[in-house]
């Protein structure tokens, strides 16, 4: 009991932070941004030589032997199963 209190007082607090740091905080956004005039010639994109795994799927058939139930309910006294 003492260490499941414990655990619901600690995440009592951690959530009580979480709201207070986020409630502490107030961003409005007075401007709007604006992106610059960007002008590229030339370069070159860089090449890489990848090795990577592979995988095989495939099928077999297989034979496994599934254990048979028998199922006998109990005799009802004077009752008609439905």
């Amino acid at each position: 009991m003492g260490r499941a209190l414990g655990w619901v007082l600690g995440l009592v607090v951690i959530v009580g932070v979480a709201w207070f740091a986020y409630n502490m905080v107030s961003v409005r956004q007075t401007q709007q941004a604006v992106l610059p005039n960007v002008t590229v010639r030339g370069g070159q994109l860089p090449k890489a030589d990848v090795d990577v795994g592979s995988v095989s799927v495939g099928s077999e058939t297989r034979t496994v032997e599934v254990p048979t139930l028998n199922v006998t309910p109990p005799a009802q006294n004077g009752a008609t199963a439905n």
